[in-house]
């Protein structure tokens, strides 16, 4: 497959470029088609390819020039041998090129090759000229003393390559670990957090809360090894865990845990009482697990709720969309809403919409026609759905659909279609 790309590149890219630019040259020389057709295909055949080989040996050097002198200049203002303006002026003049990009350079920067150790103070500029870049910023973070707000920041991106190196340094502080933990999904990341010299327990009990919150069945064969690796360090009463999750500073940790059915009533209580993001509390309001009293609290201080949820049920891009189909909460214009714009996972929508206990009959009767047959099913098996959708949905494809169907309409000792209605 490779070699087919290359060949094709070679000629898009050499061979018809090359037969043009010959057949140009050969017309203003000889003013003959003929001769410039053979001017072309030498052109073509013989002088691109020496150019490119030419070229590209010489384009390659250059860029591992820049390279070099990227690195060199990199590591020297680490150990301060320039000053501030003067980094700020270097790089304004010359901006990291696209090589500083490439793994190999970043992670020299980690090697033994610093006779003085990098500099907190020009750790933190680099850091900031190169912000844009994560790779760097994290390898940064990674060099002995880095300052540990920005230890906090790379360790907050998810990054394996990250959490591996620093779960592996014996100096990195519980403070840092705790964080890894709140972003880390690998087991195997995971696993070296746990047994880490510095691990506290709130670290450990963070570690089996996210396992035990999550939903991506991928891991399921994993799941008794891992369970039983964290579960030599789960304490009796996680509060404090659940506490630092709760009250993190990113919506998105405290969001999945509003969403969680793992999360205690008086943890949602916590989120409701102190928490101040609208999508944040959103999702506390809509959790099955939610008390009267946190809703009461949530419609206090959020008075426009259920507005905003009506009208993020009308976004085809809003976050909350499947925690909207699947709430108690939800209005039948919140349903309406979705069906009408779930542009995108709308499968989900419409499957957490189906199981939903409040459902309304006509909400049923527009699920008949979404062409899923779990959500067909889920459908003909409610007892409330219309004797219309049960006679659409006896006459579908799917065995299991229509056999469902059938049994509803019998057990609701409705008539069977007629041959002329399941047409």
């Amino acid at each position: 497959m490779a070699e087919g790309y290359a060949l094709i590149y070679f000629i898009y890219c050499v061979v018809i470029p090359g037969f043009f630019v010959g057949l140009i040259v050969g017309f203003l020389r000889f003013k003959r088609l003929g001769a410039s057709i053979l001017v072309g295909l030498f052109f073509a055949i013989v002088v691109a390819p020496i150019v490119l080989s030419i070229i590209i040996p010489a384009t390659e050097s250059l860029e591992k020039t820049s390279l070099e002198k990227d690195a060199v200049y990199f590591k020297s203002s680490l150990i301060g041998k320039y000053t501030d303006d003067e980094i700020k002026q270097h790089y304004n003049r010359h901006p990291l090129s696209y090589s500083v990009k490439n793994t190999q350079w970043i992670d020299s920067i980690l090697d033994d090759s610093f006779k003085t150790k990098p500099i907190t103070k020009r750790i933190i500029l680099l850091a900031e000229i190169t912000t844009k870049e994560d790779k760097i910023v994290e390898t940064l973070a990674l060099l002995p003393n880095a300052p540990i707000a920005l230890k906090l920041r790379a360790a907050s991106t998810n990054s394996s390559y990250v959490a591996n190196n620093m779960a592996k340094d014996l100096n990195t502080t519980s403070e840092i670990l705790i964080e890894l933990a709140v972003y880390q999904s690998n087991i195997e990341t995971e696993n070296l957090l746990l047994d880490h010299p510095n691990a506290i327990q709130t670290l450990r009990d963070i570690i089996a809360i996210n396992r035990s919150n999550r939903e991506d069945n991928s891991i399921n064969t994993n799941r008794y090894k891992a369970t039983k690796h964290a579960q030599k360090y789960v304490s009796t009463s996680k509060i404090t865990a659940w506490k630092y999750l709760a009250n993190h500073k990113d919506p998105r940790i405290v969001r999945n845990i509003a969403k969680s059915m793992e999360t205690p009533p008086e943890i949602l209580n916590f989120i409701a009482n102190n928490n101040s993001n609208e999508v944040v509390l959103a999702s506390v309001f809509l959790s099955k697990k939610c008390t009267q009293q946190s809703k009461q609290l949530i419609l206090k201080r959020f008075p426009g709720i259920v507005s905003f949820l009506i009208l993020e049920s009308a976004k085809s891009d809003s976050e909350l969309k499947v925690d909207i189909a699947a709430s108690p909460e939800a209005t039948l214009q919140m349903h309406d809403n979705l069906i009408k714009h779930a542009y995108s996972n709308f499968h989900e929508v419409f499957y957490a919409i189906a199981k939903n206990p409040k459902i309304t009959p006509d909400i049923l009767l527009k699920l008949a026609d979404q062409g899923y047959p779990d959500v067909q099913k889920l459908v003909a098996k409610n007892p409330i759905t219309p004797r219309a959708a049960l006679v659409k949905l006896s006459n579908s494809a799917d065995s299991d659909v229509a056999s469902t169907a059938k049994l509803n309409l019998i057990e609701k000792k409705l008539e069977m279609p007629l041959k002329s209605e399941m047409r």
